[in-house]
């Protein structure tokens, strides 16, 4: 039987795992748990999600509830039309709608300062909700690829996917890693196994861990691009098509959570220079959703204190940035990068199309449908494609 491994516990590992599970099959996930960016802990007597709290950022998501349903999970949601409120030097504001004119520039700053006087706080609260629904700041996005976010931003949306801020708020109940975790227990997982070596052995394919080495005749690479340069590919990989997934960054955005005293769900959401926020799915906790800007405590939360009724508890910090198998939050694409992630080749992205029948390419970063490139639902649209339609037996 034809031996797969595949190198990333995450979403889109696991989900081509888990479609696979009936050949021989093995994840290796270099932590020392599964779920790659979707993390949930317990905090606060509530579930706090580190990572991926909303399962619908990728519209309808049709293959998340399929897994769900199949693995006897439930979702808890509720509907959310929020306003974004931001505080500058005389007080608090509210973006208004805005009708937009047509802008052009290599990034979306470019784009976006011949839209709104860069000086204003209304300038920056457009920024953190561009870059926390993108995960980079607006300088360091193709103005081409996020014309349609910049769009929506300034008429009273986030994005494509949510053209307007009303939609349904949605996770698992219990926790978003939980699908993590139900998919990790019907497959072989091998925990603490980061890759470190790949070489070509005849028709198989050499793999080195810090524990073992063994070959394997498929490998499926389901990690995140920031973490090419860990590994040596010994030419399995033609050097420029590495070189250019090396390039792929990951966002510099991260969540601090804290809780409230009292539930309900606020019609609005704060943004200033540094974050933006928005509560938990059963409004429990408020995530503050920091982007590329550090902390500023106690400041911060005495200026959201105007809003919130925030608990006692230390507030909950986690950066993804921080993690050596991870190194950021979701992909994004930069100016001078549009063609690497545009350009098809059958059912992929050219630049993650197989190699030889027998190297292929999961993630997020590799879903051929942009506008939910970066949620939870690409990473597994990508992990069930491979399993579905590129691997001939």
């Amino acid at each position: 039987m034809t031996k797969i491994a595949v190198i990333g516990g995450g979403f889109a590992g696991l989900s081509a795992a888990y479609m696979l599970k009936e050949r021989d099959i093995t994840v290796y996930e270099a932590r020392d748990c599964v779920g790659g960016r979707v993390q949930s802990v317990p905090y606060a007597g509530h579930t706090a999600e580190l990572g991926g709290q909303n399962i619908s950022d990728g519209g309808s998501s049709p293959n998340i509830f399929r897994l769900v349903k199949e693995l006897n999970l439930e979702v808890e949601e509720r509907p959310a039309t929020i306003h974004i409120k931001y505080h500058h030097h005389d007080g608090w504001h509210t973006i208004p709608k805005l009708a937009v004119k047509e802008a052009k520039g290599a990034s979306v700053a470019d784009r976006l300062a011949q839209l709104l006087d860069p000086h204003t706080g209304e300038y920056e609260a457009v920024c953190r909700l561009i870059h926390g629904w993108e995960g980079a700041s607006p300088d360091k996005l193709s103005g081409e690829m996020y014309n349609d976010t910049l769009t929506h931003s300034l008429s009273g949306g986030i994005s494509s996917v949510h053209p307007e801020l009303s939609f349904t708020h949605q996770s698992i109940v219990g926790g978003n890693q939980r699908l993590a975790h139900k998919m990790a227990e019907r497959v072989n997982v091998r925990l603490n196994s980061p890759l470190k070596r790949i070489e070509k052995q005849g028709t198989q394919y050499a793999l080195t861990f810090p524990n073992e080495k063994t070959l394997f005749d498929k490998v499926i690479f389901a990690m995140p691009p920031t973490v090419y340069h860990d590994i040596d590919f010994c030419g399995t990989i033609e050097e420029g098509r590495l070189n250019e997934i090396q390039s792929i960054e990951l966002g510099d955005n991260f969540k601090v959570i804290v809780p409230l005293n009292s539930g309900g769900f606020e019609s609005f959401a704060i943004a200033n220079e540094r974050f933006v926020t928005f509560r938990s799915t059963e409004g429990s906790l408020l995530n503050i959703f920091y982007c590329g800007k550090a902390p500023k405590f106690p400041d911060d939360l005495i200026l959201l204190s105007d809003h919130y009724d925030i608990g006692g508890e230390k507030p909950l910090t986690y950066n993804f940035a921080d993690d050596p198998y991870i190194r950021g939050s979701y992909s994004f694409v930069k100016p001078g990068q549009e063609k690497m992630f545009t350009e098809l080749e059958g059912d992929c992205k050219k630049l993650f199309s197989p190699i030889d029948n027998s190297l292929f390419f999961a993630g997020e970063h590799t879903c051929t449908n942009f506008d939910i490139m970066g949620t939870m639902e690409a990473a597994i649209c990508s992990g069930l494609s491979i399993a579905q339609k590129q691997i001939v037996w």
